[in-house]
């Protein structure tokens, strides 16, 4: 699986390492990833000091994405990779009933 985070700041390798490290983990729900794309923004959305992050995973069939948004970036990361496994879940329970 191929992992690209690209961020307006700089991030710490030991954070970057571990952003990589979670996002591998997701193959226990899919081992179809092909590609993941990590995106942070900051000053978007309602507060200007707070950061976005975006998830983005290439997978056969249609693309999984989530946001979430915090005032550090890896509270947001968090959120969003929560958001991501749950609908890596869902579909693979719509899988298993089909």
């Amino acid at each position: 699986m191929n992992v690209n985070i690209q961020a307006p700041f700089t991030i710490k390798s030991d954070q970057e390492s571990e952003i990589i490290n979670q996002i591998k983990s997701l193959s226990t729900y899919n081992d179809r990833i092909t590609n993941a794309e990590v995106f942070f923004k900051v000053g978007d959305g309602n507060a200007a000091d707070s950061v976005i992050a975006e998830i983005e995973l290439r997978v056969p069939g249609p693309v999984i994405f989530a946001s979430a948004d915090d005032k550090q970036f890896i509270n947001a990361f968090g959120g969003a990779i929560n958001k991501v496994k749950k609908q890596l879940i869902k579909a693979k329970e719509t899988r298993r009933k089909h």
